[in-house]
């Protein structure tokens, strides 16, 4: 990051004028709401069921200071959604959504909203060119652990979006076979989570028609 930016970013965070979207500190809540996503990739998701594990971002620059003033200053946090929607927030372009439970992550974690508002033309520049500009949705679990262990006690279900065409659904091991390949240990490690796969975007989004069943046939 630039050293002059950094530097604006570190003041304006730390400004008491500052507005984040709680709009005042003493809205914040300390706790999930009862959906909760964490939108990933599919390598990284099926890297989390190799380890049978959830790992945690390390907060650095920005995020270093709201997790000192909203984490009390836990080192590590996931960001998560109320959005199911794929389309929204960070969660853009990510293919992969995973309902968390909320009730085990609220009796051990301090989580809450934590995304501010960008009103200067310099921050909204910053927040664009690093993915986040359209974050109001997220929210933040903080953690003071960088690996957690145990997938199924900590995921509800999962959802996959392909983004294959239906007329190259017979060809999917030829010619996505690293998606394959992935897709098959995924299912294939005992570990017992819900996972469905869509190949419609709108389906996706809603939780809907999933061609699931095709997939496993071929795996």
């Amino acid at each position: 990051m630039n050293n002059k930016l950094e530097s604006y970013m570190i003041n304006k965070i730390t400004d008491k004028g500052f507005k984040f979207s709680s709009i005042v500190n003493n809205v914040l809540k300390e706790s999930l709401s009862r959906l909760a996503y964490h939108f990933t990739s599919l390598k990284k998701f099926y890297q989390m069921v190799d380890s049978d594990s959830i790992i945690f971002s390390t907060a650095h620059g920005t995020d270093e200071l709201i997790n000192a003033d909203y984490g009390r200053g836990a080192p590590y946090y996931l960001s998560t959604t109320r959005v199911r929607d794929g389309r929204f927030g960070y969660s853009s372009g990510l293919n992969t959504r995973i309902e968390l439970n909320s009730d085990f992550f609220n009796s051990r974690f301090h989580s809450g909203p934590v995304n501010f508002f960008v009103p200067d033309e310099r921050e909204r520049n910053y927040h664009s060119k690093q993915n986040v500009g359209k974050a109001e949705n997220e929210d933040r679990i903080f953690s003071n652990v960088k690996v957690l262990e145990g997938l199924s006690k900590c995921i509800n279900r999962v959802d996959i979006y392909l983004n294959i065409p239906n007329e190259e659904l017979p060809l999917f091991k030829q010619r996505y076979y690293d998606i394959y390949l992935m897709l098959r240990d995924i299912y294939n490690t005992g570990i017992g989570l819900k996972t469905f796969i869509y190949n419609d975007e709108k389906e996706f989004n809603r939780q809907g028609k999933n061609i699931t069943e095709i997939i496993l046939k071929m795996l």
